[in-house]
């Protein structure tokens, strides 16, 4: 059952994130956890992968902070909006190719769903739409 302890365990999340803290993040983990990035459609398992696929953005995007709007928690489950405030200032990599650095920034809104398993992250999903983001940034749409 999902309590006051995992919603303040998101809150922990987001911080690490916008401090980039990896080593508090891992903390919230489950050893087995699952990364699913929807907007990308990655599917990333274990920590130490899923850091290095978030450390990715952030060097793209340094200055990338996130807030949280609304948030839902049941049965095992939190679920939360959160909005991304970032100036992309390097080069995002993804599986079809290089996004180059156009030094703009956007503001892309997310939501985010975290399954608990004794209070650590056993799967997360990440949705944000990736049209927004290229948009925001100039990216060339075929």
């Amino acid at each position: 059952m999902v309590g006051p302890n995992q919603i303040r365990i998101m809150w922990e999340l987001l911080e690490a994130l916008n401090s980039n803290n990896w080593k508090k993040f891992s903390q919230h983990m489950a050893p087995d956890t699952v990364y699913n990035e929807v907007g990308t459609q990655r599917r990333i398992k274990g920590i130490g992968h899923i850091i290095a696929a978030l450390h990715s953005w952030n060097k793209a995007m340094p200055d990338a902070r996130g807030s949280m709007g609304n948030i839902i928690a049941g049965h095992n489950f939190v679920t939360v909006e959160v909005i991304w405030k970032v100036t992309h200032t390097g080069t995002v990599i993804t599986a079809t190719g290089m996004i180059p650095a156009p030094g703009k920034s956007h503001t892309t809104p997310s939501g985010r769903i975290l399954r608990f398993e004794d209070n650590k992250v056993k799967e997360s999903r990440h949705y944000f739409d990736m049209i927004i983001f290229l948009t925001q940034i100039g990216a060339r749409l075929k």
